[in-house]
């Protein structure tokens, strides 16, 4: 069963999936960007609908959104979260020390703005096994193959190791997505 979290229009698209335990936001309509109206908003949609417990339940979020540039804190609040996508633009200020450490599954696809710092805390997030990453914070952004693995062009092309921070080492899985900024 779904249920819809908002019965404005005009926005994109926030449902759970009662059965999956999954949340997702895509552009949720938050009054002013400020944490205590993520925090209101999250509250409001949990105390709407207590027979479903979201806060306590949900295992997956989706949040796409394109006007807040760090990950909203009142997600904290979600104990159970296995699953986390982030997407959408302007998360100039998001890395890991934002993150529950619940989390086992880490999407950060399709994004313009991340910033090569955003695996900052990423050791803290002890449960982590799998994690989808953009490539760009790492890589400018070629089409690597271009380049043949040797080509020195290539290598001068990799942003400086010391304005990055190490991929957590219980890390299973890495997928790194080749994304064309324009």
């Amino acid at each position: 069963m779904v249920i819809k979290l908002s019965s404005n229009p005009n926005l994109f698209c926030c449902y759970y999936d009662i059965k999956l335990k999954y949340l997702h936001l895509s552009y949720p309509s938050i009054e002013e960007q400020t944490e205590e109206c993520w925090e209101k908003n999250i509250i409001d949609m949990h105390e709407q609908y207590p027979e479903y417990n979201i806060i306590e339940n949900t295992e997956h979020i989706f949040l796409e959104i394109d006007f807040y540039y760090s990950f909203p804190q009142v997600f904290l609040k979600f104990m159970n979260l296995k699953k986390l996508e982030i997407a959408g633009s302007r998360w100039w200020d998001l890395n890991c020390n934002q993150l529950c450490i619940s989390i086992e599954h880490l999407i950060l696809t399709e994004h313009t703005n991340l910033q090569n710092d955003v695996m900052k805390g990423g050791e803290c997030l002890i449960n982590l096994h799998t994690l989808e990453l953009d490539g760009y914070p790492f890589f400018e952004s070629y089409d690597f193959s271009d380049y043949e693995i040797n080509n020195s062009e290539f290598y001068n092309k990799i942003y400086e190791y010391a304005d990055t921070y190490p991929i957590p080492g219980s890390i299973k899985y890495i997928k790194l997505y080749q994304n064309h900024r324009f």
